[in-house]
């Protein structure tokens, strides 16, 4: 009997076992449903500040893009009149008119020459003369309630231009206002456009229209680079953030600007959406919340601050709260509901992935869509589609103006097909390009034929198509593509061939040597670029690439005008009213274009002459013999480019008879970093500096003495010069690696001694003392 009843015991154990397991799944459940529910949170948390990173990046692209826009818009006029000394007021209001068809965020358009006080008279009677009889440069008065007379000035800086001339800004002075010529001469001395601060228009008669904007200034130089005046823009800011207004309203972002340098808590643009929960006096003082995107811009030398604040019902998905549900679901639901979870997030990612594409997707079908329909538009093309399986052909306007039919006379042609309309002699040259295209040869259709016109004459056409799909059996089943008449081009081009061969061909001349002075640059600047040591050479590519700017502009700009001048020579000469001062005015034209074009192409020859050895020197560390007075006077003028926007002065007195077996390379650099260092800290706030470049031979040796009169060095920074990454203006243009640098090349590449003295007040002396012969540079293998 007691063998039978052993057993008994064991349902309590099991349910004991069961329950220790119900206990650990328990644990370990609601251990993995926190853990599950603290990622999902951290997922969704993570969602929305990618949503709104997006959002503000779509944003700030519209504003960049019109911004960049708007400047290049501001340096083409700017050059345009640089390459037009006399401008006309005629010429001004037609390209004027044409750059605010295109950039829609000027309001409008000015030329402000700088005029002296002596020839302020004699400048007023030629603009009066020129077309503007009501002319006079005038100044707002005492109470900015109207204008009168300028006051005694030595120079003036009137609007002698403007368009639309309907706002009436001619003869409005600048030179009144401390606010508007501080952007001016900032203009000036970089050479780039510069924008004001936010100031109230003048227009219209108005001292104060009401009306608030900024106004960007471009220098533009006379033949000796001194200022001749500024082409500016006025732009009122709601035009300018247009674009970046509608992303971010589309977004549900509001969109706050403020001026960074004014010093002024309040922003200077606010766009506030109606479902905003920011109030006025909110929008009125710079704050920002958790959610807030701030980002600073640089537009043209005005630091500005775009704050985009996320509005209530900001596309942001709520958080999840599966962690409750997790935990609360149970010992037997945990497992499922991990699986689930781990589903849904796979999932979710993947559709968010999808969507993500899709929207990129759509974004860039509709923008290309977009282009596409603008380029159409502003080329003035006809378009065609051709459909071989259904033979149905669809042409817009254009197409159909160009052939001089309309809608009801294109479709009374019964079985159109293209041979109809092409002058047979070029059939041919259109079957040959469509099947290379098709072959595969060609990756798209572009060929000129004649086109029939509906009264029976022929007009040239250029075509371009592209096969845009094939049937299964590989059959081209969808061909479409463009023509743009261009039947005054050919007629023109034939007569300029035949007339104006010479000047053709010393145009392509000047053009190829003006390719070839750019292609030198660019493989200088490819070879600087791999030495990490030679680092001040991209400062001396910038300068040198900003001053080859203007002669190279300068040639195109003439080759250009010498191509117009000739079109319109041949015009007259076909329509029989050539006289002959028309044909010694074009010879004059045509002789002092090419003086022109050759000054500015020797002008780009020398400075890539000067550039092209101190290059060399820099990228390596050669040896060789060179005479010091001649390295020297290299690169200062490699320099010039750089410095010569700085009110200062430079003394060279360097022996002329100086040769040394040296590193002219490190030499270089020496004296590009002791130049660099006088200019940024010795000159620091300075009206005018002098810096000494002094140099004699002793026996074996050489001394170099660099002296400036600069405000000199405190005692306390004297001990630390030489210490590497020191520096008084870290983030301000200084490395703290330029003395150290020095020191090293000096000490051990070229074999020398250095010495430094500085007195506060009086200026700072380097005395570097070099051999003639430098000791060879040991190597070590590794």
């Amino acid at each position: 009997m007691t063998g039978l009843t052993a057993p008994a015991p064991q349902p309590a154990a099991r349910r004991w076992k069961d329950f220790l397991v119900l206990a650990l799944v328990l644990v370990v459940g609601s251990t993995l449903s926190v853990l599950a529910g603290q990622l999902l949170r951290e997922t969704e948390q993570l969602r929305s500040r990618e949503l709104r990173t997006a959002a503000t990046q779509t944003v700030l692209s519209a504003f960049d893009l019109e911004m960049s826009r708007t400047i290049e818009a501001v340096r083409g006029a700017g050059l345009m009149v640089e390459t037009q000394q006399n401008l006309s007021r005629d010429a001004f209001n037609r390209y004027a008119q044409h750059m605010l068809v295109n950039v829609n965020s000027i309001n409008f358009l000015e030329w402000q020459p700088v005029v002296q006080a002596s020839e302020l008279r004699r400048f007023e009677a030629q603009a009066r003369a020129a077309g503007q009889p009501q002319y006079r440069v005038l100044q707002p008065n005492a109470q900015r309630t109207g204008w009168e007379p300028v006051h005694d000035r030595n120079e003036y800086l009137p609007v002698l231009y403007g368009w639309p001339e309907h706002y009436a800004t001619a003869g409005y002075d600048m030179s009144f206002s401390p606010e508007r010529m501080a952007s001016k001469h900032s203009a000036a001395m970089t050479g780039l456009p510069a924008a004001s601060g936010v100031l109230n228009i003048m227009k219209n008669g108005k001292v104060a229209s009401g009306d608030m904007g900024i106004a960007i200034s471009t220098p533009v130089y006379r033949v000796d680079r001194s200022v001749n005046g500024y082409m500016t823009a006025v732009i009122d800011l709601p035009t300018l953030f247009q674009q970046a207004t509608q992303r971010a309203d589309g977004a549900k972002l509001d969109m706050l600007v403020y001026d960074l340098h004014s010093g002024d808590s309040k922003p200077i643009y606010t766009w506030l959406g109606d479902a905003t929960d920011l109030t006025a006096a909110m929008a009125a003082r710079r704050s920002l919340g958790p959610l807030d995107q701030a980002t600073t811009v640089d537009f043209a030398r005005q630091a500005w601050e775009i704050v985009l604040h996320p509005r209530p019902s900001f596309e942001a998905a709520p958080l999840l709260r599966h962690s409750t549900g997790v935990t609360a679901a149970g010992l037997a639901m945990t497992l499922l509901l991990l699986l689930a979870i781990a589903r849904v997030q796979g999932s979710r990612h993947s559709t968010e992935q999808a969507q993500r594409q899709t929207q990129l997707a759509k974004e860039s079908l509709t923008a290309q869509s977009q282009r596409l329909h603008d380029v159409i538009e502003a080329a003035d093309m006809g378009t065609w589609e051709f459909n071989s399986k259904t033979s149905e052909i669809q042409v817009n306007d254009r197409w159909l103006a160009i052939g001089g039919m309309t809608r009801a006379q294109w479709r009374a042609i019964p079985n159109y097909t293209w041979h109809q309309l092409c002058h047979p002699d070029d059939i041919p040259i259109l079957k040959d390009a469509m099947r290379r295209h098709m072959r595969g040869d060609a990756p798209s259709v572009e060929t000129e034929y004649r086109h029939r016109h509906a009264d029976g004459h022929w007009v040239w056409v250029a075509l371009k198509g592209k096969l845009l799909a094939r049937a299964l059996n590989g059959k081209p089943e969808v061909f479409a593509g463009t023509i743009t008449e261009i039947t005054e081009r050919k007629a023109a081009q034939a007569r300029i061939e035949e007339l104006n061969a010479t000047l053709e061909q010393r145009v392509q001349k000047r053009t190829a040597q003006l390719q070839d002075a750019m292609e030198n640059l660019h493989r200088s600047q490819d070879e600087l670029s791999r030495s990490e040591a030679r680092a001040t050479l991209g400062t001396l590519v910038a300068g040198v690439s900003h001053e080859l700017s203007t002669p190279m502009g300068n040639s195109m700009m003439t080759a250009s005008t010498l191509t117009a001048q000739a079109q319109d020579f041949q015009k007259l000469l076909a329509s029989g009213a050539l006289r002959r001062s028309d044909l010694n005015h074009f010879v004059t034209q045509v002789h002092e274009g090419n003086e022109l074009m050759l000054r500015n192409l020797e002008r780009a020859v020398d400075l890539l002459k000067n550039f092209r050895q101190v290059a060399a020197d820099q990228a390596s560390e050669q040896r060789r013999v060179f005479n010091l007075r001649q390295v020297v006077q290299e690169i200062t003028d490699t320099l010039a480019p750089s410095l010569k926007h700085m009110p200062h002065r430079m003394v060279q007195d360097v022996d002329a008879d100086i040769r040394m077996d040296s590193y002219p390379g490190p030499l270089g650099q020496v004296v590009i970093n002791l130049i660099n260092n006088a200019y940024l800290h010795a000159f620091d706030g300075m009206a005018q500096g002098e810096f000494t470049i002094h140099a004699r031979a002793e026996a074996a040796t050489v001394t170099l003495t660099f002296r400036d009169n600069g405000k000199g060095i405190a005692p306390d920074i004297l001990e630390r010069m030489f210490e590497p990454f020191f520096s008084t203006k870290i983030g301000r243009g200084g490395t703290g690696l330029g003395m150290s640098i020095v020191e090293n090349l000096v000490t051990k590449t070229l074999g020398g001694q250095l010495k430094l003295h500085s007195e506060l007040g009086v200026g700072t002396t380097v005395v570097v003392t070099l051999p003639l012969l430098a000791p060879q540079i040991e190597t070590t293998g590794a």
